[in-house]
């Protein structure tokens, strides 16, 4: 998977507000609003060979305890492991059909810029 492609959406991404349907909507009731490249991401990486269904397992391996929080994205990053790095953005990815607004939260939070970083370390962001 191209994550370099990425890099500079997420990190434009940082500190964004994500919108949300209002409960009037014809949409289902408050579901966050993510534009196309979100999608196009969240969709290749899920069908990538990277993506790991077991992400909670993997991570469990490396005696980190599978949630999406600064403290375990500290821990990932601090291993500096791509297998565990995977299994971090599998397991956000997979978060948003659990938790509504978990993509928000890591857009905002600048997770998926750190973890595109550490899988693509040597290239310049324009």
């Amino acid at each position: 998977m191209n994550y370099a492609a990425f890099l500079s959406y997420f990190r434009q991404m940082i500190d964004h507000k994500t919108e949300w349907t209002s409960a009037d909507s014809k949409d289902r009731p408050n579901d966050p609003i993510y534009d196309d490249q979100m999608k196009e991401f969240a969709n290749e990486f899920k069908n990538s060979e990277d993506y790991d269904p077991h992400y909670c397992q993997t991570l469990r391996s490396a005696e980190i305890v599978p949630k999406v929080d600064h403290e375990t994205m500290g821990e990932v990053m601090l291993a500096d492991n791509a297998r565990l790095t995977k299994a971090m953005l599998s397991m956000i990815i997979n978060g948003e059909k659990l938790h509504k607004g978990t993509w928000a939260d890591a857009l905002r939070e600048g997770f998926f810029f750190q973890l595109l970083s550490a899988l693509c370390p040597a290239t310049v962001i324009a």
